[in-house]
């Protein structure tokens, strides 16, 4: 009896398993977040993988973000003393100390200031929800 207990647990998870991975699980409750939280992971690995294959790469993006820390810095600030102080600090603890990260963060950051998120969600459901 028990055996038969155990057989039928495995395969009831066995094919909730493949229920989670099959492509008709799109359109299941819950599942739509696993997609995206897929689809941001990897939108976050492409900004070291591409300043790792095209170097020329890590001055834009630190261009790029050095700019937008002076930027929010000062519309926060004003134009002063103190503006360059906690700009020079930020650029040099972000950019300088942890490019790799920040640019995975900035182009996140991007795509969800963008808007793109919903276009990505609905590719996926395209994509794989048929």
């Amino acid at each position: 009896m028990n055996e038969k207990k155990i057989k039928q647990n495995e395969s009831s998870a066995k094919n909730k398993l493949l229920d989670l991975l099959s492509f008709n699980a799109m359109n299941q409750k819950g599942n739509v977040i696993l997609y995206i939280i897929i689809a941001f992971a990897i939108i976050a690995i492409l900004p070291p993988i591409f300043i790792s294959i095209f170097p020329p790469a890590k001055y834009i993006f630190a261009i790029i973000i050095v700019f937008t820390i002076w930027g929010t810095v000062r519309m926060f600030l004003g134009d002063g003393a103190l503006t360059w102080i906690i700009s020079a600090v930020l650029i040099y603890l972000i950019v300088i100390q942890h490019l790799m990260l920040a640019s995975s963060i900035f182009t996140l950051q991007m795509v969800l200031m963008l808007g793109v998120t919903s276009v990505i969600v609905w590719g996926i459901a395209r994509t794989i929800g048929g």
